[in-house]
């Protein structure tokens, strides 16, 4: 599996598992609405890619997942500029590691 920075190029491709992962989430619980998002779904998808914080996971050649965000923002958290990078340096590799205990790796993890 490679590991690519995100990009523009990708969203098509992950607003596909965006969508098979709400409706297989809409299959086990019936109060989500079948309704047709697709292109606002793309349309946070292309702005938050273009961000380029987060990563896409590939296998021959193929998304087969993303982990990414949206940020920082001043203020966020009182006085503090940007992020807490701390945070996230252990936030990451445990998300990670929970998708692989799991045997998410074959899934979609996204996060927005």
């Amino acid at each position: 599996m490679l590991m690519e920075r995100v990009n523009e190029k990708h969203v098509e491709e992950a607003l596909v598992l965006a969508l098979e992962e709400y409706n297989a989430q809409r299959n086990k619980t019936k109060a989500l609405p079948e309704i047709d998002f697709k292109d606002r779904l793309r349309e946070l998808l292309s702005n938050l890619f273009r961000r380029k914080y987060g990563v896409v996971a590939k296998e021959e050649g193929k998304v087969v997942g993303y982990l990414a965000f949206e940020g920082p923002w001043d203020g966020f958290f009182g006085n503090c500029k940007g992020a807490f990078r701390r945070l996230a340096e252990v936030l990451f590799p445990a998300a990670i590691e929970e998708s692989f205990h799991h045997n998410y790796c074959r899934r979609q993890l996204n996060y927005w």
